[in-house]
Formats: structure tokens, C-alpha cells, sequence
């Protein structure tokens, strides 16, 4: 596979034993979940960042904070992960629906964006839990399975957040 390759050319991996479940490169499945949820977090917080300038209710602000400070956190822990199986210079691209997620919320003004938001991270949070899951039972990779295991919790909250803020998005600004 084209992702083994990569990994080979560094050197560093085949030297680090590759067929131990903690260390080499990730493949299939493995390497998949990695790049996307490196991408994910990459676009929560893009879109956090975007909230936070945005949000016109306290709710969706403080959700908007909350997924911030948890999504750079992970992607530091993915970082480092990829950095031990030689994956840590590719950093993915944003996917072309984040990005057309970014450029409609940016129009958005007031209330409409507080519900597009919130609306958005409930649906975005409910495929989340679902790929994690599934992610934590079934990869390969030791530290991998690990973080996804540990990232659930946060992604759990995130979607109770936000489903309290889509509920709050008819009450007044609260500035």
C-alpha cells in the first residue's frame, strides 16, 4: 500500500521493529482512522474558532470553547502517534465538505448561525461517536485503539453540549 511506502522511505520505522503492535507503520483501517481523525479535529477547530467569533449565545460559545480545547488536545495525541510510525509530516488537507461547512457558516449571522452551528455539531459528533467506537474495537495499532477509547467521552459531551445549545438557539443573545 501506498501509506507502507511512505513509512519505508523514513527508515526510522523498519528500525523500531515493525512488527510490534505499538510501533511500525499503520496500515489498512489503522492509518485511515488516523488521517481522518487528524482531519476531524483539524475542522472542529477551525469551526470552533469560527464560533467563538461568531456566536451570538453563551451556550454555543462555551461549546465552541469546549470542542476547541478538546480537539487540539487530541490532535496533539494523534500527533504523536503519528510521529512514532512515521506519519507525522502529513498533516491531511481539510476534506472539500469542511470546507463548504466553513464558507456557509462564515454568512451566517445571530441566531441562524448559532442554530447552524449547533445543528451542525450534533451531526457531526453523532458520525464522530460512531467511527470511534467502531475504531476502538476493531484497530490494530496499540496507542491507536487507546486514543480512540479515550477520546469518547469528550466527543459524548460535545454532542450533549450540543444538543443543549440547538435547544437554546430560539432564547435571547446573552452577550
Amino acid at each position: 500500500p501506498a501509506g507502507g511506502t511512505q513509512t519505508d522511505q523514513s527508515g526510522r520505522t523498519a528500525a523500531k521493529g515493525a512488527g510490534a503492535a505499538n510501533s511500525g507503520a499503520l496500515a489498512g483501517p489503522d492509518r485511515t482512522f488516523l488521517t481522518d481523525a487528524m482531519e476531524g479535529n483539524r475542522a472542529e477547530v477551525e469551526l470552533a474558532q469560527l464560533a467563538q467569533r461568531k456566536a451570538d449565545s453563551q451556550a454555543v460559545r462555551e461549546l465552541a470553547k469546549s470542542i476547541q480545547q478538546d480537539h487540539e488536545k487530541a490532535n496533539q495525541k494523534l500527533s504523536s502517534i503519528a510521529g512514532k510510525v512515521g506519519a507525522a509530516n502529513n498533516e491531511p488537507a481539510l476534506k472539500p465538505e469542511h470546507k463548504q461547512l466553513n464558507d456557509r457558516l462564515s454568512r451566517l449571522e445571530g441566531s441562524a448561525f448559532d442554530s447552524a452551528y449547533a445543528s451542525e455539531m450534533v451531526k457531526e459528533h453523532q458520525k464522530d461517536i460512531s467511527k470511534y467506537e467502531k475504531a476502538s474495537k476493531q484497530l490494530q495499532h496499540a496507542e491507536l485503539k487507546a486514543y480512540a477509547t479515550e477520546t469518547l467521552p469528550h466527543l459524548k459531551h460535545h454532542l450533549e453540549m450540543s444538543r443543549s445549545a440547538q435547544s437554546q438557539g430560539s432564547s435571547p443573545k446573552t452577550k
